[in-house]
């Protein structure tokens, strides 16, 4: 019997975030055996299939060294385990991918969420960390209330994960002391759970596809929530607003009024919005920071109304738009996801934490505009987004269109998102079923709505003539209306 040898390779085909995977292959015999390793790399040239001296990873890749470590520890783990079962008799590769496997069916689940989060970390993903870390806090909670330390994976199962969904209905919100957890709150965190689940079954191998208890499950629904927005007339205060010129307030009201116009723009892409963003003069092209997918859209009168206030000889194709972030901060270079990226891993946590708190204190400013505006409806960054929803909806947009300007990943997506907002059509189908006169105008609307220039002209006279007259308009006369034009 040969021995074993160890090779790190790359899988040539790409997962569904665009990335290439590292697998350890065992070999015994000329026959090989693979593991999945936790590391993915984003293009094969990151990847040294010859390297020497723990070198996969190219310098190319920033997180370099750290990356090499990981892989070094995770093979340095497979040759002890490899020694032990020697040192007991023989033992073949299959057999060590089995007592891989089975070594970690005791492995702690709790620490595979932390790790799940360092990675992504370490990836350039850290929108999503927080997710992670809350999970890792509340799941580390909920085991302590049952006397435990810790979950190892053969104990995380379909009554455990009933279990721990029950115990998140008992959390109080942060925010509101007086309120358990929004439903759909903890349906994004079991959302990130089911994420860990399918990491640990498809890259980690630690657990088997028929053992994943969120199979048959719907412990991610999400419930319809009413989503606020702004009508037509607050809007028209809003453009009609008296506010100081360059005054916080008065940046914030164009923030998000060009938010509004231009389909509700994300608060934090609008905040990183550059002037290099804008194309041919009078195109936006910019990649959403959430989704990675690229915008490509033209401004419009309204929009480009606000810009003129914002540009003038001296700025620059790197300077920001709107005056919330410095044009000289060590992120100010970077103007899309995969400049992001490269920048080191505190400069982009510090990119981050400067967008969110430029975001918090528009949303504060907000409140006062909309006090100065005399606007019901309260208000945030992201209601640009809702109350361009409603007016699209009102207007019949369809669906295709929006989801386009949303960005979103599916027209069903994007359909579920405009349920929750009100129709002016639904107004007119329930007044048209029972008031007759509403019924009428109506009809009026779309007899008049389908006339040309000269025939609209035509009609306007007649109906000032009518006007004059003490005597209402008869049937007949409408039908002799119609009749004529």
């Amino acid at each position: 019997m040969k021995n074993i040898t160890f090779k790190f390779e790359l899988v040539d085909r790409l997962t569904k975030d665009g990335k290439y995977p590292i697998q350890l292959r065992i070999t015994q015999n000329g026959k090989h055996k693979r593991k999945m390793s936790v590391l993915r790399v984003k293009s094969k040239k990151d990847f040294n299939k010859n390297a020497s001296q723990d070198n996969w990873i190219r310098p190319s890749e920033p997180n370099h060294k750290k990356w090499n470590q990981i892989l070094s520890d995770e093979l340095a783990n497979v040759k002890t385990l490899y020694k032990e079962e020697l040192n007991k008799g023989g033992v073949t590769a299959s057999k060590l991918i089995e007592k891989i496997n089975s070594k970690y069916q005791d492995y702690s689940f709790l620490q595979i969420i932390k790790d799940r989060g360092k990675q992504l970390e370490l990836e350039g993903g850290i929108r999503n960390v927080r997710k992670y870390v809350g999970l890792a806090n509340k799941l580390e909670i909920f085991l302590q209330s049952k006397g435990k330390k810790d979950l190892v994976v053969s104990e995380f199962d379909t009554k455990f994960l009933s279990e721990f969904r029950t115990y998140l209905f008992t959390l109080r919100n942060v925010k509101h002391q007086d309120k358990s957890l929004h439903p759909n709150t903890i349906a994004g965190i079991m959302n990130t759970l089911k994420a860990v689940v399918n990491h640990t079954i498809n890259t980690l191998k630690y657990m088997k596809m028929d053992e994943n208890p969120f199979i048959g499950t719907k412990y991610c629904s999400e419930i319809d929530t009413q989503r606020n927005q702004l009508s037509e007339s607050e809007i028209t205060l809003l453009e009609n607003n008296k506010l100081e010129p360059y005054s916080l307030q008065w940046h914030c009201c164009n923030f998000f009024l060009f938010s509004l116009y231009m389909g509700g723009i994300r608060a934090g892409d609008l905040i990183q919005m550059k002037w290099c963003h804008i194309k041919d003069g009078n195109r936006l092209n910019f990649q959403s920071e959430k989704t990675s997918k690229w915008y490509n859209l033209e401004i419009h009168s309204l929009p480009n109304k606000i810009l003129k206030f914002y540009s003038n000889e001296e700025m620059q194709p790197l300077d920001y738009i709107f005056p919330f972030l410095k044009n000289n901060t060590t992120f100010h270079h970077v103007t899309n996801n995969d400049e992001k990226k490269t920048l080191k891993l505190e400069v982009n946590k510090k990119r981050l934490r400067t967008v969110n708190n430029k975001n918090s204190l528009i949303n504060k400013y907000l409140k006062k505009v909309r006090t100065n505006c005399g606007i019901e409806t309260e208000f945030t960054c992201h209601i640009s987004r809702h109350s361009f929803g409603r007016k699209a909806k009102d207007n019949n947009v369809d669906s295709l269109h929006l989801k386009t300007i949303y960005q979103h990943s599916s027209i069903r997506e994007t359909d579920r998102y405009m349920g929750g907002f009100p129709s002016c059509e639904t107004d007119k189908i329930l007044a048209g079923l029972f008031d007759k006169s509403y019924n009428k105008k109506n009809i009026l609307c779309k007899f008049i709505l389908g006339l040309d220039e000269e025939r609209l002209d035509k009609l306007i006279d007649f109906v000032q003539k009518e006007i004059a007259s003490p005597e209402p308009f008869e049937s007949h006369q409408l039908s002799m209306l119609k009749m004529n034009f």
